[in-house]
């Protein structure tokens, strides 16, 4: 699917709101697996799994600018870049990792 589609389809059109609760449960569980791994040291391609969190209400969709819909609001994970030391290629490397538990949990 085109993503920039997708997310302003779920962002905007009511209509769209079970594809959104199913993205935001995907994005739950890969953050989770993430945390997961961080907490138990877990290693990919011989690399420690980075910190990262999600946050489960990341923005408001456009039809629940009050937020009282708690399920159409917008799911994200976020990455932090805090030390000066981060070069693009950690950044790459984080990207991996959030891919590779997309693909964990999805296979599950």
């Amino acid at each position: 699917m085109n993503a920039v589609t997708q997310f302003k389809k779920e962002l905007t059109d009511k209509a769209s709101r079970a594809d959104l609760i199913k993205h935001n449960k995907l994005i739950k569980d890969v953050g989770d697996k993430l945390y997961e791994w961080f907490r138990t040291g877990k290693k990919l391609d011989g690399k420690y799994t980075p910190y990262m969190s999600f946050s489960t209400g990341f923005r408001n969709t456009e039809y629940n600018l009050e937020g009282t819909d708690a399920d159409a609001v917008i799911f994200a994970i976020k990455a932090f870049p805090m030390n000066v030391f981060v070069t693009p290629e950690i950044m790459t490397w984080a990207l991996h990792c959030v891919h590779a538990a997309r693909d964990e949990v999805l296979r599950s």
